[in-house]
């Protein structure tokens, strides 16, 4: 169970990074 809940944090850790990657992109461009 441990490493299911670890397992979530990952996916959301990753959701996290791809939106500021996004959002940095976004701010470059204007």
């Amino acid at each position: 169970m441990k490493d299911g809940g670890r397992h979530e944090n990952l996916i959301d850790i990753i959701k996290e990074r791809g939106n500021v990657t996004r959002n940095r992109a976004r701010a470059n461009r204007t």
